[in-house]
């Protein structure tokens, strides 16, 4: 020890500027790490916070083009108010009143799901501020109430287009927001969640109910203003993003508006979780300062020693250089995950993040190939949407004329990917057949192992939601035994990075094939609608300038007219509100209130009113039920109108004189229903549009001449949104065609 003491006196600048350059080097990359946490932080929390966002501002927009449309329709028929209103409170359960209001402010006309409300349920709106702004044009929000029931209440309220100078009625509609806070519950963020203010900065919307009717008012923090008042989105990097939350813990926020209703939705997080990489980059610098230091006095001593110390000197050195080589690996990682995270949050379509990623990794990572295949289910095969090749493996490919990214692998011919998919595991090859299959020559298989230097590939299943949306395949020049720690170690990181970027691009590519798509159903309303009020206005045209019927008003020519107008009309509602409601569910949009109920009551009801209109037509009804316990959970409306519609056309394209059979049975866990008539079949060529929107057969219209093809393209999501399914048997016309129903029981 003396000596030791002798050297640092002697040598005392030496280690002064030793352990500085240390210091200096953890500094570049502590920093830029630690930057890079915070905004890893921030990514993860707006994306949690923009998808909540994007649901309320969804379901919010759908109620207000509802009643705006609705507006217009009362407008336009205004003897027809109460059975518009009746239409959208059967239709969209997320209204619980609906009201017409004069320019006093009374109510002259009330209507919830019940049906009509005699004057003395009538509310005096006068003192409504919504009121008054929808008299000046404009359509608006009220904050929320909790009632006393528990339930969560707004008010939307919006002008009827004016006739004359001045807006003369308004419509106040109370909306059940109850599903919203199911959409607060539902993001998960370890200690931290999410809630929402409304425009003064009044919490309206907690996972916890409790703290909702406190109604506090959160409006004096500086991020509230920013995103409430400016309109503006927090990332929660900005100094007074920051505040203490309740609890007393720090707190890492970020906010964005939802401008629908100009409230503003916040994700909180405890600094301490949000932060937690920043943290442990800091307790890594400090370990990896002192372990530096500590290697220091560990050589100084060795110095003194004698010549026997130096293959422990030397082993000693051989480990400074394999901690300094992780260190090295480690940094590259996290550089690499932050380049991945910000691809990940950029919109760009699914081919266009896979190769920017393949690219990257195959570069950084110094891969030899990086893949990436999406899973089809239906066609049972996965396709490459992005490739990142080697010089070597990319010329081997050209040689062959064989380029991995424009080859699809269906399942069936490499089990190797098959396993991935359906354990949702990663495994490992050293043979490139047992990927492509004879899909690629043996030649190329063997060129790829020696010209390529491929040794080993692995595919690891890319996970979103719980599914196996594809594959990230990559192959490397050494075996898998010589894949060092923390080369192996962060590879998850990057799968699961890619799997929710992948998965994003995807969604934002269903969703604009999914806007195209309702393009494209308005316009075939449109159609439909004006055809349809085409002829009603005909028959009052009739009805308004034919001498005949002006002076005999009451002769059954007239009456005759009228029924075929309101009759025209009805089916142009009908036909509307199938194709909206068709792509409610299609779209996500279709809201749900799922609570325990009793299938075998829904069944009975529902039969015992389609009887009555199969019987009128000439059919027979026969109805099994099996004795048993047939409750589920589940939505009575939706699931109401999905059995509703099978019935229906159990009995519109039956025979003469045919017959429907309904049947309820129960095995072990599931509810089986079974809907068959004695038509016609189904064609197999119509089999493959079936479930589609305006999916109708080409001999539908024989049967049903106001056909829209949007009933069973509406029940296949419902069933499935309630984790069941639907399937049909129609094998000869003489059997007709039976479609079955397979619903969990309750609390599976």
């Amino acid at each position: 020890m003396h000596n030791i003491r002798t050297i640092f006196v002697g040598k005392r600048s030496i280690f002064i500027l030793i352990v500085s350059g240390l210091l200096v080097i953890n500094a570049i990359w502590v920093i830029p790490t630690l930057r890079s946490a915070r905004t890893s932080a921030s990514v993860f929390a707006l994306t949690v916070a923009e998808r909540i966002q994007s649901e309320i501002n969804s379901s919010l927009g759908n109620a207000l083009d509802d009643i705006t449309g609705v507006s217009s329709e009362i407008a336009d028929e205004p003897e027809q108010t109460i059975v518009t209103f009746q239409n959208l409170l059967r239709y969209h359960s997320i209204f619980s009143t609906l009201s017409l209001v004069d320019r006093s402010g009374k109510e002259f006309v009330r209507v919830d799901s019940s049906g009509p409300l005699p004057p003395e349920k009538f509310i005096d709106q006068s003192r409504n501020t919504a009121f008054y702004l929808a008299l000046q044009g404009r359509t608006t929000f009220t904050s929320p109430i909790i009632l006393p029931n528990g339930e969560a209440h707004i008010t939307l309220a919006a002008p009827v287009p004016k006739k004359g100078e001045f807006i003369d009625e308004v419509i106040i509609a109370e909306l059940n927001i109850q599903n919203l806070l199911s959409i607060i519950q539902s993001p998960k963020i370890g200690q931290g969640h999410a809630y929402v203010l409304d425009r003064d900065g009044i919490e309206i919307l907690h996972p916890d109910p409790a703290i909702i009717l406190k109604h506090q008012d959160l409006s004096a923090r500086p991020i509230v203003k920013k995103v409430l008042v400016d309109g503006a989105t927090a990332d929660g990097l900005a100094q007074d993003d920051a505040y203490v939350n309740e609890k007393g813990e720090d707190t890492f926020t970020v906010g964005v508006p939802i401008p629908v209703v100009k409230w503003g939705v916040f994700v909180e997080q405890p600094r301490w979780q949000a932060l937690a990489s920043q943290q442990q980059a800091i307790i890594l610098a400090i370990i990896t300062s002192v372990l530096a230091i500590v290697i220091f006095l560990w050589i100084a001593r060795t110095t003194i020693k004698l010549r026997e110390l130096t293959k422990q000197l030397q082993t000693g050195a051989g480990n400074v250089y394999k901690q300094s080589a992780e260190i090295a690996g480690k940094n590259k990682t996290l550089s690499l995950l932050n380049t991945l995270y910000e691809i990940s949050v950029l919109s760009l379509e699914p081919k266009e993040i896979a190769t920017r990623v393949s690219k990257t990794i195959q570069e950084d990572m110094a891969f030899d190939l990086v893949g990436i295949l999406l899973c089809h289910r239906l066609e049972e095969e996965l396709t490459p949407i992005a490739f990142a090749s080697s010089e070597r493996l990319y010329k081997i490919q050209s040689n062959f004329n064989i380029f991995f990214e424009s080859v699809s692998i269906p399942l069936s011919s490499s089990n190797f990917l098959k396993n991935v998919i359906q354990s949702a595991k990663m495994s490992y090859t050293e043979a490139p057949t047992d990927i492509w299959g004879n899909l690629i020559s043996k030649e190329m298989s063997v060129k790829i192992q020696s010209d390529g230097h491929v040794k080993s590939s692995f595919a690891h299943p890319l996970i979103s939601r719980d599914t196996v949306i594809g594959v990230l395949l990559f192959s490397l020049n050494r075996p898998r035994d010589q894949l060092l720690d923390y080369e192996s170690e962060p590879i998850q990181s990057f799968v699961n990075v890619i799997a929710v970027a992948i998965d994003k691009a995807l969604l934002t590519d269903e969703l604009q094939t999914a806007n195209a798509g309702q393009v494209s159903l308005m316009h075939s309303m449109n159609h439909q609608v004006k055809g349809k009020l085409g002829n009603n206005q005909i028959v009052f045209d009739e009805l308004l300038h034919n001498p005949d019927y002006s002076a005999v008003p009451n002769t059954t020519g007239v009456k005759k007219l009228l029924e075929q107008g309101f009759t025209d009309a009805t089916a142009g509602i009908e036909y509307v509100q199938k194709i909206l409601r068709s792509a409610s569910a299609h779209n996500g949009t279709l809201p749900y209130e799922m609570k325990p109920m009793d299938m075998k009551t829904l069944v009975e009801e529902l039969v015992a009113k389609e009887k009555v209109i199969g019987e009128q037509k000439g059919l027979s009804f026969e109805t099994h039920i099996a004795d048993g316990d047939y409750t589920i959970t589940g939505d009575a409306t939706q699931l109401g109108e999905a059995f509703r519609d099978l019935v229906e056309n159990a009995i519109k394209y039956n025979n003469p004189n045919g017959s429907v059979a309904v049947t309820l049975s129960r095995t072990n866990q599931k509810i089986l229903i079974m809907v068959k008539d004695t038509g016609k079949g189904i064609p197999k060529d119509d089999e493959p549009r079936l479930y589609k929107p305006g999916g109708m057969g080409k001999d539908s219209m024989k049967y049903n001449t106001d056909a829209a093809g949007f009933g069973l393209a509406f029940v296949k999501p419902v069933i499935e949104k309630h984790g069941g399914k639907i399937w049909h048997e129609s094998n000869s016309p003489e059997n007709g065609t039976t479609f079955f129903v397979e619903l969990p029981v309750k609390g599976e």
